[in-house]
């Protein structure tokens, strides 16, 4: 009869327990804007699909097991092809990310996104968010409803970091395919390769395998905290205009770009080591 009311005992204070600490999980916010991790085709064996179809609620469900990873929010704040994205979305997206880091019941944010134009979101907001707090952006290569779609562990993947002690403090980080980069120094290197995210000059900070994180190194140049730029004093983004040169470019561009009044500045992607194509240079100057 003891050992009957001793067992009684401790399942039932451990289930007062668990009711008790059930909200100690931390609290991830998701912002979703569209792209492959929410796009949908009509075959699952076709690359043929249409970004940004799916909800981030129905995305979410995809991700079995997440919940427990975190207490989730979400906000749709756009639901587009990635190709799409624009200085209207960036501003918005960074403001409702910044407004979520300054709620101290928010551990880390997530944000979904396409992958072609990943690279540049995550570089923008790691410039220009000021917070301590996990920033995750995570994507996908398949849409959901392709075979072995990799959007529901690339989110589940996402969230983890977002609520862990290990990311905090390293600046926006893409995590793509069981790896995490630095937004700095990665980039999209295939066009549909799951494993197209790399950093080809410094490699990826760690490796997560089902939630499970493991980092190897840190970013050291500024990002955040530490950069001249805050989301919260910038109300619209100058127009800079890329030039790219190539063997033989075309001047005429240059100089049509230059002569825009809209235009504040003009970043040429030039060759080796920066080095630039002496008709670039006659015809700007």
């Amino acid at each position: 009869m003891r050992i009957k009311t001793a067992t009684a005992f401790v399942l039932g204070l451990t289930m007062y327990l668990n009711g008790l600490f059930a909200d100690e999980k931390p609290t991830v916010a998701i912002l979703a804007t569209g792209g492959t991790i929410a796009g949908t085709g009509t075959s699952a064996s076709s690359n043929a699909y249409s970004a940004g179809d799916m909800a981030i609620n129905t995305l979410i469900a995809s991700a079995h097991g997440v919940e427990n990873l975190a207490n989730l929010k979400f906000n749709q704040v756009a639901n587009i092809p990635s190709p799409d994205m624009n200085d209207e979305v960036w501003l918005k997206l960074a403001k409702a990310a910044q407004e979520y880091l300054d709620d101290d019941s928010i551990s880390g944010i997530v944000i979904t996104h396409g992958t072609d134009t990943m690279e540049e979101t995550a570089y923008f907001l790691n410039l220009v968010l000021k917070t301590n707090k996990p920033v995750i952006i995570t994507g996908a290569m398949r849409p959901a409803t392709a075979l072995s779609a990799d959007d529901p562990i690339d989110l589940y993947n996402a969230v983890a970091a977002a609520a862990s002690e290990e990311a905090k403090g390293k600046g926006v980080l893409i995590v793509m395919d069981d790896r995490i980069f630095d937004a700095r120094d990665c980039s999209k290197t295939n066009t549909s390769t799951l494993d197209t995210f790399q950093s080809w000059n410094s490699g990826a900070l760690g490796y997560i395998d089902f939630g499970h994180i493991k980092f190897y190194k840190a970013p050291l140049r500024k990002h955040t905290m530490d950069t001249e730029f805050n989301i919260k004093e910038i109300k619209f983004l100058p127009k800079v205009d890329i030039v790219s040169e190539y063997e033989g470019g075309i001047t005429d561009i240059l100089k049509f770009v230059a002569s825009r009044p809209d235009v504040k500045g003009i970043v040429v992607a030039g060759v080796g080591d920066g080095n630039l194509y002496n008709g670039y240079r006659q015809a700007y100057v």
